[in-house]
């Protein structure tokens, strides 16, 4: 029984090395593919691995490259002030290592009021786990 070949690349954007890759072949000859999903801005041709930096628009839920933010918000503290607290308890030592991330807005979300007048684009995108 003749095991697989496998093979190592490396991401082109964020140079993370990637090994024991199934070698693919077609006509066009052999290859090792990284599995990728496209940033989402529409002037961006970039593709993102598991490892690339990217974001997941809290508005819409689709993925960018970290490039593309357009706004970045703070989030909502659920913090609540006892009468022990002598400052604001926002942010406070309740959150321990986990502090609440900011709220991310690609730059479409971040200004709706540009594409009002716009027609809803419906996208399908094939989803992939990383392994």
């Amino acid at each position: 029984m003749r095991h697989p070949l496998k093979a190592s690349a490396t991401c082109p954007q964020c140079l993370t090395l990637f090994e024991n890759l199934p070698i693919e072949s077609d006509e066009d000859g052999e290859y090792v593919e990284i599995d990728t999903e496209p940033c989402h801005d529409d002037k961006c041709t970039t593709r993102l691995c598991a490892c690339c930096p990217q974001f997941t628009c809290a508005c819409c839920g689709l993925t960018f490259c970290m490039q593309h933010i357009g706004r970045e918000e703070d989030p909502e503290c659920t913090c609540v002030q006892t009468d022990v607290d002598q400052f604001d308890a926002r942010y406070g030592d309740a959150h321990g290592t986990n502090p609440p991330r900011p709220v991310l807005l690609c730059r479409v979300c971040a200004a709706p009021e540009e594409i009002a007048g716009m027609e809803p684009v419906t996208q399908y995108r094939q989803i992939t786990e990383a392994v």
